[in-house]
């Protein structure tokens, strides 16, 4: 692949972890559809749990700090101890300052060019889904070219798809998540003949005041979702034959995934059987992508799980400003009954391999 010489920094993606996810992804696919050189200095907090990105995250630190941050990034990724906490701020302090000074340079117009898709409405495009580069970055001009990328919406979902391979060795998770989550889903029984295990993403605590409430939802209203799946999945196992395995009775159990402590009574009153995933948002950010199907609000948490996983998204809520036709790497199965289908295809094809 010809390189282009021109540097490509993420300066800041905003929100949390599955926007950085994302954000990283669809800037990545880019430089490698045009040779472009990626570097993600906002993406240095996380590298404790991707440690290949590390690379990207220090990128533009030379002599002195770039030595001192790789040794810190060493030193702190995947620590308890006070040794890599400290090895962990102190690099974060490199990073930060490297961020500062990058800022420097576009509110002192020394950019060479900035890409700034930090609303809806200034959506950025970027190649492989799109021919052109974005706007105001074709110049003509010769040598090394710095771009700065600030905001999380930029949509790449041609580049995920090609690059889904190289996107995912690099944003690999630390050693044992993987493993973890795979025998998580196993205890779930999503390995048993006859039994459909979806995650349900019960997200309150912030949404209450994004968007309006626009996304916030009460329990009773995943529970509604949870029950009018679960009968779909029924349904449609009936229909294909015992779809979801050798019985011909199938069972739906639901992993809730929730950012505050839920009862088991208000499921179980509804006849639902769940199980709840109680770990760390990165275990159980890949416990979920373990699951052929999940039910929840517009959250690019879960979309990033399907993107690992391939299961099928059905959302709570209506998409605001467009959101998630524009941002999700997959399409999102509103209907319920072509969801479980689609739900019980993933499942089958997951059995084969």
């Amino acid at each position: 692949m010809p390189v282009s010489g021109r540097r490509v920094i993420i300066l800041d993606s905003g929100g949390r972890l599955g926007n950085k996810l994302l954000n990283f992804a669809a800037v990545y696919a880019w430089c490698l559809e045009r040779g472009h050189v990626l570097e993600n200095p906002s993406f240095y907090a996380y590298c404790g749990d991707f440690p290949r990105a590390e690379a990207f995250a220090r990128a533009g630190l030379t002599g002195l700090s770039g030595m001192a941050a790789a040794w810190l990034a060493k030193a702190g990724s995947g620590g308890e101890g006070w040794l890599a906490r400290t090895a962990d701020g102190l690099g974060q302090r490199l990073i930060k300052r490297r961020l500062r000074a990058l800022r420097a340079r576009v509110q002192d117009g020394g950019a060479l060019a900035l890409v700034k898709g930090d609303t809806i409405e200034r959506l950025v495009e970027l190649p492989p889904t799109v021919d052109a580069e974005p706007s105001g970055l074709i110049g003509g001009g010769t040598g090394a070219s710095d771009v700065l990328v600030m905001g999380w919406y930029v949509r790449n979902p041609a580049g995920l798809t090609k690059y889904r391979g190289e996107i995912l060795r690099v944003l690999q998770p630390r050693a044992g998540v993987r493993e973890r989550a795979r025998a998580f889903a196993a205890s779930c029984g999503v390995d048993q003949a006859g039994v459909v295990v979806i995650a349900a993403h019960i997200r309150r605590t912030d949404y209450a005041g994004h968007l309006g409430g626009a996304w916030h939802h009460e329990v009773s209203a995943y529970v509604q979702r949870m029950v009018s799946v679960r009968d779909a999945v029924v349904r449609a196992s009936s229909t294909n034959g015992g779809g979801a395995g050798d019985d011909t009775r199938t069972n739906v159990r639901f992993v809730v995934f929730s950012d505050e402590s839920l009862a088991a009574a208000e499921f179980e009153r509804a006849g639902l059987d769940v199980v709840f995933s109680r770990a760390s948002a990165l275990d159980d950010l890949y416990r979920m992508a373990e699951l052929p199907g999940i039910i929840g609000p517009p959250s690019t948490f879960s979309m990033w799980a399907s993107y690992v996983g391939g299961g099928v998204i059905n959302h709570l809520g209506r998409d605001v400003q467009g959101h998630i036709r524009v941002l999700s790497p997959h399409p999102v199965v509103e209907d319920v009954d072509e969801f479980a289908r689609r739900v019980l295809e993933v499942r089958r094809e997951r059995r084969r391999t």
